[in-house]
């Protein structure tokens, strides 16, 4: 059975291992030429088909005779390399239509967070008792009455900074300082019960009510600050 091509001029492209040789038709045996059409028998496809694989070994030798052998394969080597960079760093891409849209590669991100828990005092009254004196600006606290020798307890847990007398008025004072710049005051006290640089809790009896310093009557001057500015106790108390 016959194979049949249509006849291409020479150097423009191959559609059968060929070369362009016009047959006449007394070359029946092997191929005859009509017209435009070649027809062609197996063995001549066969028989150029291993032509030219003999040209391509040759060539082939000779590049490896050119080359040395271990230029050749550090050329092999950088090619892979060359290759596999290439294909690693190649972006993904999306073909719609006629047009190519091309999406970065997206690495695996991680994202890590960190949670800080800021320790907030538990705050509680001093003391129960009627307020006679509310926060202005002139008086940085609230006065509250009860009975002389009652029990004060602090406003929350913290350090005593401070424990005795004040000159300016407050009579028998204490400062507490707690936690998240929190700093409560307590003045007029009959009696102190705790000292400088000790911890107490917020159920810890630290004075006791009194009329020391300048004062019309027992109770008790209690002031907050906060970051060391006096704010409302009322704001803060429960």
């Amino acid at each position: 059975m016959l194979n049949r091509t249509t006849y291409v001029p020479f150097g423009t492209r191959r559609a059968l291992p060929l070369r362009n040789v016009q047959f006449s038709h007394a070359a029946a045996g092997t191929g005859a030429l009509r017209g435009n059409i070649v027809w062609f028998t197996p063995e001549a496809i066969i028989i150029d088909a291993l032509s030219v694989l003999t040209e391509v070994l040759f060539l082939w030798q000779t590049f490896r005779k050119a080359v040395p052998t271990f230029a050749f394969r550090t050329i092999v080597v950088l090619g892979l390399i060359f290759l596999l960079v290439g294909f690693n760093q190649r972006p993904d891409t999306v073909v719609a239509g006629n047009q190519l849209a091309v999406t970065p590669k997206i690495e695996k991100l991680t994202i890590s967070t960190q949670v800080v828990a800021k320790e907030h005092p538990i705050f509680t009254w001093p003391i129960r008792g009627g307020i006679t004196s509310l926060f202005s600006s002139y008086h940085r606290g609230i006065d509250i009455t009860a009975p002389h020798g009652a029990p004060i307890k602090p406003l929350a847990k913290g350090k005593v900074v401070f424990a005795g007398w004040n000159s300016h008025g407050f009579g028998n004072t204490i400062i507490i300082q707690s936690v998240n710049g929190f700093d409560s005051k307590y003045a007029h006290l009959s009696g102190i019960n705790v000292r400088v640089g000790e911890s107490v809790g917020s159920d810890a009896i630290i004075g006791f009510i009194g009329d020391t310093g300048v004062t019309t009557g027992p109770h008790l001057h209690f002031e907050v600050y906060k970051d060391g500015l006096a704010i409302n106790p009322l704001s803060v108390l429960p």
